[in-house]
């Protein structure tokens, strides 16, 4: 087997070395001849500047100055002295010129720059300049001015010999100062000619000993050249990974024994042969060659000191692998080798493969898991809607009070069910989404204070509540709902595991070691406690310590996974401190920052009965939901009238004017997001009436569908007889009484925002663009829709969309994503009623910025 080409050549690179250092003694004795030499020439060339200086030249032209100066007065007094004749007047000015163009000379010429830079010398020119910049207008202009001006031209010009012969002094003085510093560096030059070739001398003497030196270090070195070739091919042969060396034609020129067992091919079977036709698969065999010749021609590199790259090579036997290649160049003698080290990485492929194929079937079981609890909860709260309804419908009838006893048992067992579903969807949303955290002013005071109330009638049962306020506590901004659900989990919790004990909540206000302040918030129980093994577990999902069918309190295992996410998504930490026999104390600390107190919020809870009947078109697919929503919207005296699904919702709105509309959210066909913008696009007498959503499942960016179609509120199933007098009873009593206003199709507050910080030009232009933009979109979506080109349609609904969301249209922004959505899809029909919102939002937003352009 041959030696690798950086080995092979270490003898030839020891013997080129040498060759290479007498090469470089030879050239620095010629060199220091020829810097000898061309010292002599310099020295000669100084002498001969020294003898035939241009000073004498410099010294003429000032002194022509001063004879110029002459000639324009005396021309100035023979032309005033002819009474200005035409003859006269071109004398003078072909005097003034050529005095002008001697004065430019020595202004900006190269030679003249040491004199303009002495004191005299700049007064004087400036003198000079001032002169010509005066009368040049006088002398340009027309005859007559210079006629009557030739006196005053003769005088100045008269007064400024003094500075003419000040500057040709002044240059007199600074040339023969020049010629001494010449003479001064021909001496200079002179001495250090001398000194430069008693230096050359001293170097190649030395040089001359080092060469001597250098033939007995070679000697040495080529034994060590040899001994180090010999251990480097063993390590190359012993080497797992394989090497391939290529010369720059692509042969192959060294084949080391891990590439022999990795490809199959013996070493002369490899040697000189094209590389590409070897181990470079078929399919990037053009490429390899392309890239090996576009670096032979330009030097551009593709795999070459990249490091560690990916890529595919063939065995013998025609078989494709996955590899890990890492190529390097070696110059020797002037010719360019490639090596390849290659490591076979099949096995470390399967591996990761079945990782990832692991991983993808553990999300997609986790996925799987959070799908089933969302829909079995969405699926189970829907049959509650109808029972806990119904139950309500029940206890308000007159029936026997053993009767009544057992509806009021149904509606409690089917509470407890409701809190147990709501649960696992609140785990669910945690889990799924982002938690949108709300930024508003709480009164953590009142709020222990209204959840120590709602646990209070259980201290006929034995537990004993009470609340430690800090005194003074203030009002922080926070979460308000998020706070007392984190509340209400560790309260209620406490309490159920507390028999005939007591049960103490604390709010303080804390300060970390670094003096940043925060609140703690501690519930502590005097129950049965909990073993140190079991405390990482408590908030985990589901967890109930004593999940055995004796266990003394229901539950579902959430309330304090929830409290902990809650907690954790609005930057607090929980922890607990128990012990068995002892209870347990559990603490929140949340980083909140002070707020402002709340305004006092009017009691409406006592409102039970509407101050006026409203008119309602219920849209509700779901015949018992429908059923028992009406049977409770006409008990408390309201007019219903019911559609079964969206088309029928849309057309009744259409038909009639309604004061409010309960839209159900999941229907099939039409959803109720889709029909609640399909009654705000349609011009109609309920195009304007508040729409009001009814879902069972209500995620955060659902809710932002909800506002973008045009609904006002979420209510959330199942509907109980409190709750829906409740808030109708506030709508109707005023406080959002008549009809409220769909949300404005254009954000007016980003429009004044962007007209004052682009300013109005630019605010204008971009108004513009967009309303073009706007304009030529509907007619184009129109055709792509008739030619089916789906993806395009997409593609510029996405580009609307963003347009939109520039100058806060959100109505068209949400029109376009919708129809964008539906394109993705293919879905033909719902494309035609999304185009048709989408066309309605277009013109209004385009309308709409047309006019706020027109504002002054």
């Amino acid at each position: 087997m041959s030696s690798t080409p950086c080995l092979a050549g270490s003898r030839d690179e020891s013997r080129a070395r040498d060759l290479t250092f007498r090469c470089f003694l030879v050239g620095t004795a010629g060199l220091a001849a020829v810097f000898c030499l061309l010292l002599a020439i310099r020295l000669i060339g100084a002498a001969d500047e020294l003898r035939a200086a241009p000073h004498d030249n410099l010294q003429w032209s000032l002194s022509q100055l001063e004879v110029d100066l002459v000639k324009l007065q005396n021309a100035a007094l023979g032309a005033q002295a002819r009474a200005g004749a035409a003859a006269e007047l071109g004398e003078v000015r072909n005097a003034f010129d050529l005095f002008f163009s001697r004065v430019g000379t020595v202004a900006e010429g190269r030679p003249f720059v040491p004199l303009r830079r002495t004191e005299a010398g700049a007064s004087a020119l400036a003198h000079l300049t001032s002169f010509l910049e005066t009368y040049m207008p006088l002398v340009d202009g027309p005859d007559v001015g210079l006629r009557n001006g030739l006196a005053e031209l003769a005088a100045a010009a008269g007064d400024l010999r003094g500075p003419t012969r000040n500057l040709s002094l002044a240059g007199v003085s600074q040339f023969a100062a020049a010629a001494d510093a010449a003479r001064g560096e021909f001496q200079r030059l002179i001495w250090f000619a001398l000194l430069a070739a008693g230096s050359l001398l001293l170097l190649l003497a030395l040089l001359t000993t080092t060469l001597i030196l250098q033939g007995r270090r070679s000697a040495r070195q080529a034994g060590e050249v040899a001994l180090s070739e010999g251990r480097l091919n063993a390590v190359i042969n012993a080497s797992l990974d394989a090497i391939v060396a290529i010369d720059n034609t692509g042969q192959v020129v060294e084949f080391n024994s891990a590439a022999q067992e990795m490809f199959g091919y013996r070493p002369d079977e490899a040697l000189g042969r094209d590389v590409a036709e070897l181990i470079v698969p078929e399919r990037m065999r053009e490429e390899s060659r392309a890239n090996l010749e576009r670096f032979n021609r330009t030097g551009e590199k593709t795999i070459l000191d990249k490091g560690r790259v990916e890529s595919s090579a063939v065995r013998r036997d025609g078989a494709e692998f996955p590899t890990e290649i890492s190529v390097k160049s070696v110059e020797v003698n002037g010719d360019i080798t490639f090596v390849a080290f290659i490591r076979d990485i099949s096995a470390q492929k399967a591996a990761a493969q079945a990782l990832e194929k692991a991983r993808d079937e553990a999300l997609a079981g986790d996925r799987a898991k959070s799908r089933f609890i969302a829909v079995m909860s969405h699926e189970m709260r829907t049959p509650l809607n109808g029972l806990l309804g119904t139950l309500d419908l029940l206890g308000r009838s007159k029936l026997p009070s053993g009767d009544l006893e057992l509806v009021r048992i149904a509606i409690s067992s089917g509470e407890v069910l409701l809190r147990h579903v709501n649960d696992v969807l609140e785990l669910s949303r945690l889990e799924g989404h982002d938690v949108d955290v709300r930024d508003e002013d709480v009164d953590l005071d009142a709020m222990v204070q209204d959840v120590m109330a709602l646990h209070r009638p259980l201290g006929a049962t034995g537990v004993i509540l009470a609340a430690q306020v800090e005194p003074g506590f203030p009002v922080v901004r926070g979460d308000a709902h998020k706070l007392r659900q984190v509340l209400m989990n560790l309260v209620g919790n406490a309490v159920k595991f507390t028999a005939k004990g007591r049960v103490d909540v604390a709010l303080r206000q804390r300060s970390f070691e670094t003096g940043e302040r925060f609140y703690e918030l501690t519930v502590a129980d005097t129950g049965p406690g909990i073993a140190e093994g079991e405390k990482a577990r408590i908030f985990e999902d589901f967890v109930m310590l004593d999940d055995s069918y004796r266990r003394h309190a229901s539950g579902s295992g959430l309330g304090l996974a929830i409290a902990k996410r809650l907690v954790a998504a609005m930057g607090g930490e929980i922890s607990v401190d128990t012990a068995p026999g002892r209870g347990s104390t559990f603490s929140v600390q949340l980083p909140l920052i002070p707020g402002k107190m709340p305004p006092v919020a009017a009691d409406t809870a006592t409102t039970t009965v509407p101050e006026r009947a409203l008119r309602i078109l219920l849209v509700e697919d779901n015949d018992t939901n429908r059923i028992v929503a009406s049977r409770m919207l006409e008990a408390e005296g309201h007019r219903v009238v019911v559609a079964q699904d969206g088309p029928e919702g849309v057309g009744k709105a259409r038909e009639s004017a309604f004061d409010l509309i309960l839209m159900d959210i999941s229907m099939p066909g039409m959803d109720g997001v889709e029909a609640a913008a399909t009654i705000r696009a349609t011009k109609g007498p309920s195009q304007r009436t508040p729409i009001f959503a009814l879902t069972a499942h209500a995620l955060p960016e659902e809710l932002d569908r909800f506002r973008a179609a045009g609904m006002q509120k979420c209510l959330l199933k199942p509907l109980r007889m409190d709750m829906l007098r409740r808030e109708l009873a506030c709508f109707a009593s005023g406080e959002t009484a008549g009809e409220i206003d769909a949300p404005d199709p254009i954000d007016g507050d980003m429009l004044v925002e962007l007209d004052h910080t682009m300013g109005r030009d630019a605010f204008l232009a971009l108004l513009s663009r967009v309303v073009t933009e706007i304009d030529a979109a509907v007619p184009e979506i129109a055709r792509l829709l008739s030619e089916r080109d789906y993806d395009a349609v997409a593609r510029l609904c996405h580009k609307i969309a963003g347009t939109a969301a520039v100058v806060g249209a959100s109505d068209l922004h949400a029109r376009a994503a919708d129809l964008q959505a539906a394109a993705k899809h293919c879905d033909g029909e719902r494309l035609d009623r999304m185009f048709r919102l989408f066309d309605a939002a277009a013109r209004d937003a385009a309308a709409i910025l047309r006019e706020y352009g027109q504002r002054p």
